[in-house]
């Protein structure tokens, strides 16, 4: 199996439930079966939003120190669960020897598998990640068109993400999910026929309190774990079938 580096601390417990969903992805008898990961956890990088939007200094310069360390002690495969942070990937891939797994990418691609008959995706995301259009380009192509919320329901999302009662803030409530539901009602009324859950974040609260909405709602760390396990047992699947 290929050992698996994560960048992560963006946020801390983004980063907890990416571990846990990991170990519950992987078809693991005993401890030996489990995968070899290396978890970095910077809560000090900088915010991504913040950079993106030009109020504050770039993350670049310590997700590539975060991404060299992880390669020097032996990781083979990239992750970073943190969807705004993929705004970096591209040019963090240029300098590094080894592959990141593009969760945005892996996103499109789960949606396009499973929701075959849809054209239109909502997103649940920072002002960052819908600035900069990451999920905009991953979506197209895969021949799908992102709806994001108006200006109201957007500031809805980024008070549940970034506010004094927020989940960046170490808040995980019911109320947070009720105003998400609000917020895709609307994307649905836009004509999304799914909606990404596109902050890590949120990964959490949904599992806390579970959104019964009237469309699926696709996780971004679930679809990220699950490429994880993937991506570092595929040669050993390979060798098993041979």
């Amino acid at each position: 199996m290929k050992v698996v580096g994560i960048i992560g601390g963006m946020g801390p417990q983004a980063t907890v439930d990416l571990f846990q969903k990991v170990i519950d992805a992987t078809p693991a008898c005993e401890d030996q079966e489990h995968l070899k990961l290396i978890i970095y956890n910077d809560p000090t990088i900088p915010d991504r939003t913040r950079a993106i939007l030009g109020m504050g200094i770039s993350p670049l310069p310590k997700l590539l120190s975060a991404a060299r360390g992880l390669i020097e002690i032996g990781a083979e495969i990239l992750a970073i669960p943190c969807n705004t942070a993929h705004y970096f990937v591209p040019a963090l891939q240029r300098s590094l020897p080894v592959p990141f797994i593009h969760m945005l990418s892996e996103v499109a691609r789960y949606i396009r598998q499973e929701y075959s008959n849809i054209d239109k995706v909502g997103l649940l995301a920072t002002d960052g990640t819908i600035s900069a259009g990451v999920y905009k380009r991953a979506l197209e192509e895969r021949g799908l068109s992102v709806v994001n919320p108006d200006s109201g329901n957007q500031k809805k999302v980024m008070d549940v993400i970034y506010g004094e009662g927020g989940v960046k803030a170490g808040v995980v409530a019911s109320w947070q999910r009720d105003v998400f539901l609000e917020v895709i009602e609307g994307l649905r009324a836009q004509g999304a026929g799914a909606v990404i859950a596109g902050c890590t974040e949120l990964s959490s609260l949904f599992d806390r309190y579970p959104c019964q909405a009237s469309i699926p709602i696709v996780s971004s760390n679930d679809i990220l774990a699950q490429a994880i396990v993937r991506e570092a047992t595929a040669s050993v699947f390979r060798e098993e079938s041979g």
